[in-house]
């Protein structure tokens, strides 16, 4: 049963410039809502366009799996590109994950 009253559901690379507006109105849609709107997104990097997608991805979804998806997502997004490892696993100690869980990145 979907709890939400907007629901939406996307395959995107975390690169993809359009995404912090996709989020930005989807909570704009959802303001006057009574329940939170459930946004559900999949990864599908895609290097050939966005080099250093795979990495991004890898690094959000590792911190999905310790509950700090958004997290990681917003500083991914703060950060000048190109997105490093290193950028990457700093990123993951601030939040404080289990590096060795967020070494499968």
């Amino acid at each position: 049963m979907l709890l939400a009253e907007l629901s939406a559901s996307s395959f995107m690379g975390l690169s993809l410039p359009l995404l912090p507006a996709f989020a930005s109105r989807a909570g704009a849609a959802s303001s006057g809502a009574r329940r939170a709107p459930c946004l559900c997104l999949r990864q599908f990097p895609n290097e050939r366009a966005h080099p250093g997608a795979t990495l991004i991805s890898r690094a959000a979804e590792a911190a999905a799996k310790q509950g700090r998806f958004w997290e990681m997502h917003d500083l991914l997004y703060e950060q000048e590109p190109p997105v490093t490892e290193k950028h990457v696993f700093e990123f993951a100690n601030e939040l404080g994950l289990d590096i060795e869980r967020s070494a499968a990145i």
